[in-house]
């Protein structure tokens, strides 16, 4: 049986239940085993074990299998053993190991082995190598020496009947015939000494009859003919040997075979002193006995009694020596008296109160009802705290704006995704960026001007789409959704017919996809497309959308203000009187379709190189920022140092000014005297000043003596009031004397050089440079990281979601004049799943508390599931980040990513702010040129200039 972890795989016992169970029942069965299985989840489970690489050949040793690839295995070499093994040595090898009782296999290998190492059967295969046997003297002549693959044909036992430990049959002892007497019928016990064994029965007392062989075809034999008696090296087929003469082939008879083949035929039990058993198909095949003898089963027993008493000895062993026989009995406690007893539960009451105060003090100081070792933890266990309300931190979230200002509520999830997937994948649909509200705008936009943006917008997205319509298989998909969907549906007048409709969508022309797609023909290009690929299920809308651009109502000649049914029209005329929400529809039908196409998915791939090379940048500044700090620290060390040596300077010249008390007074020195003296101070100080105190003696109308005094630090009796004064009157002489002399200036030994402080500055000015570097690096990370999939900022304590779509794909948060940019200028939040709510449910039946946190702290501006909110002003998203409480996990993981984008996020709003302020475009705007047209003022959206078209179509 093959093995899992060194141990036999089990295994499953069939269900009871299958038993009873109707013959019809449908059953899972495994051929390889033999399990049944009820059901298929049990069944399925079985084989995905089997199936793992974790089983071992018990056989051959080959592990990293399945379970059928080891089975296998296990079959194929016992295929293999079962041909080697000499057939005749079978049964006696089996019989020799049953009930036989040995701890290890090893040993009873080793004991099998020297049991028939030298004893040969009947029907053996084996080798007469007359170079084996050193009983025939070398003087002799012999005919030559040489090895003969031969066949036992008889076994000639000694000719004395000895008993031996075996016990021969009873039947050929009564008939005293030698020749009745089966040859080495040694079956006792293992245990005796091979010596004791060989004296009973001398396998060298044998005599063998062997018959040469000859190897035919497939590995076959055949018994050589004629036969002729005598010595096989004189040509002879046939000679009486012993078993000095005689040995087997190392392919089948070795330790390591007869290893693996008691392996395989025998088993024993997991308990002490067990013996091994032949299993019983191959006892029967062997006529084996299979019932154990009553001596073995007495000497068994006695083996497990004696390894009991062993156990039970040593347990009382480790009693007696880890109890202490000189240690006393404890002395039993009198039983407490009800004064006690009333005593103790007042303590317990006592300390349960205290207990309670301080949680109490504990959930007041922490807002958690639980203890916490380590912050922050899940945002519902947290609640605010009276300090922290005293200090100003909001309970309740600031309304944001709801989606009931939006114009069409339903449609402002579409419209968001449609722009963010738009200017995300810009450089794919040759359209530059744009703000939403510049989007929201333009789809107003029904008038007969054309829009130049809504005509950039769509004529690139529909190129786009090319390459997914030459991989389809043209057939008119949206035709047959519309009878399947509208077939059974009463019509009215006030809308299309539809077979009226679908006479004219399927006369409108196909082909689209080969013509050029311009600000022209874009509309009729969308017709195409939608009669190919939208169905009523992607585009509920679509019937009202190809009604309203086939079709316009007819006019009564005799009364313009009446209608005559509807008439058919040009798309490219009725667009723009679409309504709102239809035009966005559109919008998103077409993104969802493109997004297949080739041209995202050659972004994709672009983005995915570009990340891998900004990954690569990153890391090289990173060294780069790791060894400048280092060098940077090191410098500092050093001027650090240099500054201390100074310091130690000026102790130095404190110590000669003090030799100015041991001067004479002023009335004994000349003038002359009092000149040299201070000059000569000054000489000495110099070689000790800083170079900011040597360079003062250069300025005009500074005194060098006085900046000394000022920068030693002074100590008591360092200086008399009376040397400062004199100092300070003889300083204009010294000055004088040293211009007319001219003396040449001592070096000053200065703590740091010039090149020391320029390489410190250009270090830090390199630091600076990387992080700027770095700051840029991250803003192109955010541009391709979020352009395979847009992923929210975070989410707060109930769930909902928080997304700010500014700076990914095309869009870029700053200018090149290093001014901020925005893309919607907002900061958007979007309502729980149903499986938040469900998993806040939850929680709020352990904790009640927790539902009704959310209708406080949420207040008003409590969303609905996957409802969109924003907020629009810097005070709102101030207001937003105080309400956040960073002790739980995801509001502090929130609060960390808006802190790194705020700068960003704040400098769109209020760029924002300032355009909308402005109702005209400026003649110089940061998304274009100079625009040639007429200075009337127009709406900001019509003066759209697309960066990314090398030629534009007005």
């Amino acid at each position: 049986m093959p093995l899992a972890r060194r141990k036999k795989v089990l295994i499953t016992k069939d269900d009871e239940s299958l038993q009873e169970a109707d013959p019809d029942t449908p059953v899972y069965y495994i051929k390889q085993t033999g399990e049944i299985f009820k059901d298929y989840s049990s069944f399925s489970s079985r084989m995905s074990f089997y199936g793992l690489k974790i089983f071992q050949c018990e056989t051959s040793g080959k592990g990293n299998l399945t379970f059928f690839e080891a089975l296998e295995s296990e079959k194929t070499e016992a295929r293999v053993l079962d041909a080697r093994f000499p057939e005749p040595l079978k049964a006696a090898v089996l019989r020799s190991v049953q009930w036989q009782v040995v701890g290890r296999l090893d040993h009873l290998v080793e004991a099998v082995y020297e049991r028939f190492k030298d004893r040969y059967f009947e029907g053996e295969r084996v080798f007469v190598d007359f170079g084996l046997s050193s009983a025939e003297d070398d003087s002799k002549e012999t005919p030559g020496k040489g090895r003969y693959s031969v066949q036992i044909a008889s076994v000639a036992s000694p000719s004395k009947s000895v008993s031996t430990n075996g016990k021969r049959k009873a039947s050929q002892m009564e008939n005293g015939d030698d020749e009745s007497i089966v040859p080495h019928d040694i079956y006792g016990d293992l245990k005796q000494p091979v010596a004791e064994v060989n004296a009973l029965d001398d396998p060298k007392g044998y005599t063998y009859n062997v018959q040469l062989v000859e190897e035919g075809p497939n590995g076959t034999f055949s018994v050589v003919e004629p036969e002729t008696h005598g010595d096989l090296r004189l040509g002879n087929t046939t000679m009486d040997v012993h078993c000095d003469l005689i040995s087997r082939d190392r392919l089948a008879f070795s330790k390591s075979i007869l290893k693996r083949f008691i392996r395989e035929c025998v088993d024993r039990d997991a308990a002490v002193a067990s013996p091994w058993i032949v299993k019983a198909d191959i006892a029967s095949k062997y006529n084996i006995n299979q019932n154990m003898p009553e001596e073995v089963r007495r000497g068994v027993d006695a083996m497990k009694r004696l390894e009991s008493d062993k156990r039970k000895k040593i347990i009382e062993s480790k009693e007696t020596t880890t109890v202490s026989p000189s240690k006393r009995p404890k002395r039993t406690k009198p039983a407490p008296t009800e004064e006690e007893k009333a005593a103790k539960v007042k303590e317990e009451e006592a300390a349960k109160a205290k207990r309670e105060r301080d949680e109490v003090a504990r959930q007041a100081l922490t807002g958690c009802k639980r203890a916490v070792a380590r912050w922050p933890i899940e945002d519902l266990d947290v609640s605010i705290t009276e300090k922290e309300k005293s200090s100003g931190k909001p309970l309740v979230r600031p309304i944001p704006h709801r989606i009931s200002e939006f114009p069409a509520p339903d449609s402002f999830e579409p419209l968001l995704m449609a722009w963010n997937f738009i200017t995300t994948y810009g450089h794919a649909f040759n359209v530059s960026p744009f703000p939403l509200d510049m989007l929201e705008a333009a789809l107003h936009h029904d008038t007969p001007e054309p829009c130049f943006l809504i005509d950039c917008l769509h004529t690139g997205i529909i190129s786009s789409c090319r390459s997914v319509s030459a991989a389809i298989t043209k057939n008119q998909v949206g035709v047959t959704s519309l009878v399947n969907e509208y077939n059974d549906e009463m019509e009215t007048d006030d809308t299309v017919g539809l077979q009226q409709l679908v006479q004219s969508l399927t006369a409108f022309g196909s082909g689209w996809e080969k013509k050029a797609v311009n600000h022209e023909t874009w509309c009729n290009a969308l017709v195409s497309i939608l009669k190919e690929h939208a169905t009523v299920q992607t585009m509920p809308t679509m019937r009202p959308v190809l009604s309203h651009l086939l079709f316009q109502p007819g006019q009564d000649e005799a009364n313009p203000e009446s209608t005559t049914g509807w008439v058919s029209a040009r798309p490219r005329e009725r667009y723009y009187s679409l309504a709102f929400d239809l035009k966005i529809s559109i919008l998103a039908f077409l993104c969802d379709l493109s997004a297949t196409g080739k041209a995202v998915h050659n972004a994709m791939e672009t983005c995915e190189t570009s990340i891998t090379e900004m990954r690569k940048e990153k890391l090289e500044l990173k060294k780069e920022q790791k060894r400048l700090a280092d060098q940077l620290t090191t410098l500092t060390a050093e001027r650090r140092k240099a500054m201390n040596g100074a310091k130690k300077g000026k102790k130095k010249t404190a110590e000669v000014e003090s030799t100015a008390d041991a001067t004479p007074p002023e009335s004994v020195l000349s003038d002359h005297e009092s000149d040299e003296l201070v000059v000569a101070a000054v000489a000495d100080l110099s070689m000790d000043t800083a170079p900011s105190e040597a360079a003062s003696d250069e300025l005009p109308g500074s005194s060098a003596m006085s900046d000394i005094i000022r920068t030693t630090p002074t100590r008591p009796g360092a200086r008399s009031a009376r040397a400062s004064l004199r100092f300070k009157a003889h300083d204009q002489a010294r000055l004088a004397n040293e211009k007319k002399q001219k003396p040449k200036k001592q070096e000053v030994r200065s703590p740091t050089t010039k090149e020391d402080d320029d390489e410190l500055r250009n270090c830090q000015d390199d630091l600076a440079k990387i992080d700027r570097d770095l700051e840029m690096l991250e803003l192109d990370f955010r541009q391709y990281l979020l352009l395979a999939r847009m992923r929210p900022m975070g989410l707060d304590r109930f769930h909902c979601k928080v997304w700010w779509f500014d700076g990914v794909g095309c869009m870029t948060l700053l200018d090149q004049n290093g001014d901020y940019l925005y893309g919607t200028g907002k900061l958007f939040i979007q309502g729980p799943s149903e499986d938040d709510l469900a998993l806040i449910d939850t929680k709020a039946k352990a904790d009640p508390s927790i539902g009704l946190r959310r209708e406080v702290e949420e207040g008003e501006g409590i969303l609905g599931v996957g409802e969109w909110a924003w907020y629009e002003t810097p005070e709102e998203v101030e207001s937003y980040l105080k309400w956040l409480n960073v002790k739980g996990q995801r509001e502090s993981a929130l609060e960390k990513a808006l802190a790194r984008w705020k700068p960003y996020l704040i400098g769109g709003m209020e760029t924002r702010h300032k355009e909308l302020t402005t109702q005209t475009k400026q003649p110089e705007n940061r998304r274009g040129r100079k625009s040639n047209t007429t200075t009337e003022a127009r709406a900001p959206y019509l003066h759209y200039v697309n960066l990314y078209s090398t030629k534009q179509n007005q």
